[in-house]
């Protein structure tokens, strides 16, 4: 699975494919919160411009695996998480909506408050470069 991103002011659209399309990303992950399944009104984007190295792509791989993913199948108002790499550039997106902009300021707010889990170095957890808030989403599957 791929996804291109495009914004226009405020509004974010991320397109879900089959088929891989310039400046696409593949999908890594992708969550379901508890309002899975509604429409998305509001998404924040990190972006971690990268190039990653393999112990720090490994690194944040299991903490959205192990830490992140599952908090996020519990916040409430949260509707989907996406993990998207562009192996060329080896840089990582995470695309996160839910149902309002409060519900996406909790989600936040409980995924940024948590302890790391053993094993997990902060070292090799540096953070997004950027980060952009956009008061509404559309996900579109076009596969």
């Amino acid at each position: 699975m791929y996804a291109t991103l495009e914004t226009h002011a405020d509004r974010l659209i991320v397109t879900l494919s089959e088929e891989h399309r310039d400046g696409s990303h593949t999908v890594l992950h992708d969550v379901a919160g508890p309002a899975g399944g509604t429409t998305p009104v509001a998404a924040q984007v990190l972006y971690f411009d990268g190039p990653a190295t393999d112990d720090a792509f490994a690194a944040a791989d299991f903490a959205y695996r192990e830490r992140i993913a599952p908090a996020f199948r519990a916040a409430p108002g949260a509707v989907r998480s996406l993990v998207l790499f562009d192996p060329a550039r080896r840089a990582t997106v995470v695309v996160s909506t839910a149902v309002d902009p409060a519900a996406l300021e909790a989600v936040g707010r409980v995924i940024g408050g948590q302890e790391l889990l053993p094993g997990e170095d902060v070292a090799l957890l540096p953070g997004p470069d950027r980060v952009a808030f956009h008061p509404e989403a559309h996900v579109v599957d076009s596969s």
